[in-house]
C-alpha cells in the first residue's frame, strides 16, 4: 500500500502511541539533572510527561481493534491461527533473548521463571503481546456481542468510565489474587476493543476536539493521580486515562488527515514508525539495555537549561531510530517474522 493510500490519522496514532513507548522505558537512559531553569518552569516536569504517555497502550488496543474488524468487513474471516503465528514467533524469540540476558540462574525457581520472564514483566513489549493473545482468542466472541451494542454507544461511554472509576478507587487491586494478576487480563482493556470495533461499522465519535489541540487532554493523568489520589495508580486503567484517550482517539479519526496535508518530512517520519509499530516495541527494550553500559563507560551526564526535556526526547529518537535499523536488518536477512513483519 503506497503511503497517501494510508490513513494518516491513524498512523499519526500509532507514531505518537510508538514513539512513548522507548521515550518511557528509556527516559533515564542518559544521566541528566535540571538546572536552575528547569526547576523554575515545573519540578519532576519529565516525570509529568512519562506519566502522561503512559496511557499509549489503550491506543494500540482499540486501533487494533479496528483495523482488524475492518479487514475482516472487507475481506472475510481470515485465519486466526496465522494471526497467533505472527505475534507468537517474535514473543518467544524476544522473551527468550531477554530470559538469557537478565535471568540470575543463581536464584532463578520454577516459579520465577514464568512469572518474571513470561508474563509481561521480561522486556517491554511482552506485556502487549500478552493482550493480543487474549484478544485473539476471545475477539469473535467480542466482535459478535459489539455488533448488538450499535444503538447504545452513549450508554457504553458512561458505563465505561463507571467501570474505571471503579477500577481506580474501589480497592479491587489490593484483593490477592487479582494483585498478582495486575492489569494483564484482556477484560481492563474490553472497552477499547468494543469501541474499535464499533467504530469499524460507524463513527462512534460525534463531538469532538481539534484535532492537535486534544493531544493536550493528556494532562488529565498526571492531575488525576496528583489530586485525586486514585487507590491503584497504574497509569493504563485510570479513568482520566480513559477520557484523554478517547478524546485523542474521537479527534484523530473523525478528522481523517490524509498524507498529502502533512508536510513532507513529518509524513515521511509518520509513515516508517507506523509501519514498524511492533517491531520498534520488540527491539527497543534491546536497545536501551545495550545501551546503558555505553552511556556509563562514556560518563555522559548533562545540565542545561531545557535540558530536563531535550536530553529525554533525544534518547528516545536515538533509541527509536536504532531499533529502526535493526528491524530493517532483520527485514534483509529474510528474519522479519522476528519483528512481526
Amino acid at each position: 500500500m503506497r503511503q497517501t493510500e494510508r490513513s494518516a490519522s491513524i498512523d499519526i496514532l500509532k507514531a505518537l502511541a510508538t514513539f512513548a513507548v522507548p521515550f518511557v522505558h528509556g527516559v533515564l537512559l542518559v544521566p541528566f539533572s535540571p538546572s536552575a531553569f528547569d526547576l523554575r518552569i515545573a519540578d519532576n516536569l519529565i516525570g509529568i510527561i512519562t506519566l502522561a504517555l503512559h496511557g499509549s497502550v489503550p491506543i494500540f488496543v482499540f486501533l487494533w481493534a479496528y483495523l482488524l474488524e475492518k479487514s475482516i468487513l472487507k475481506k472475510g474471516n481470515s485465519d486466526p491461527m496465522q494471526r497467533f503465528y505472527q505475534l507468537f514467533v517474535p514473543f518467544l524469540f524476544w522473551s527468550l533473548l531477554f530470559f538469557l540476558i537478565n535471568a540470575d540462574f543463581k536464584t532463578l525457581t520454577f516459579v520465577g521463571f514464568f512469572t518474571k520472564h513470561w508474563t509481561g514483566y521480561g522486556w517491554a513489549g511482552q506485556y502487549f503481546l500478552i493482550l493480543m493473545f487474549q484478544f485473539l482468542l476471545f475477539f469473535p466472541l467480542v466482535s459478535r456481542l459489539s455488533r448488538k451494542l450499535l444503538h447504545f454507544i452513549p450508554h457504553l461511554y458512561a458505563a465505561f468510565l463507571v467501570f474505571y472509576l471503579l477500577l481506580g478507587y474501589s480497592g479491587w487491586f489490593e484483593i490477592g489474587i487479582v494483585a498478582k494478576i495486575n492489569e494483564r487480563l484482556f477484560i481492563y482493556w474490553l472497552p477499547y476493543v468494543i469501541f474499535g470495533i464499533l467504530h469499524a461499522h460507524k463513527n462512534i465519535f460525534r463531538y469532538v476536539l481539534p484535532v492537535w489541540p486534544s493531544l493536550f487532554v493528556i494532562g488529565l493523568v498526571p492531575l488525576e493521580v496528583a489530586y485525586l489520589h486514585p487507590q491503584h495508580a497504574n497509569e493504563f486503567i485510570l479513568p482520566s486515562v480513559y477520557v484523554a484517550n478517547m478524546l485523542v482517539l474521537g479527534a484523530f479519526m473523525k478528522k481523517q488527515i490524509s498524507y498529502k496535508q502533512l508536510p513532507a518530512f513529518l509524513g515521511y517520519v509518520v509513515n516508517i514508525l507506523a509501519r514498524n509499530t511492533l517491531a520498534i516495541l520488540c527491539v527497543s527494550g534491546l536497545v536501551i539495555l545495550l545501551m546503558k553500559p555505553v552511556v556509563s563507560a562514556l560518563g555522559l551526564h548533562f545540565q542545561f537549561p531545557g535540558g530536563v526535556l531535550i536530553v529525554p526526547f533525544v534518547s528516545g529518537i536515538f533509541t527509536t531510530t536504532i531499533s529502526i535499523l535493526i528491524a530493517e536488518g532483520f527485514k534483509r536477512l529474510r528474519l522479519g517474522i522476528l519483528v512481526a513483519n
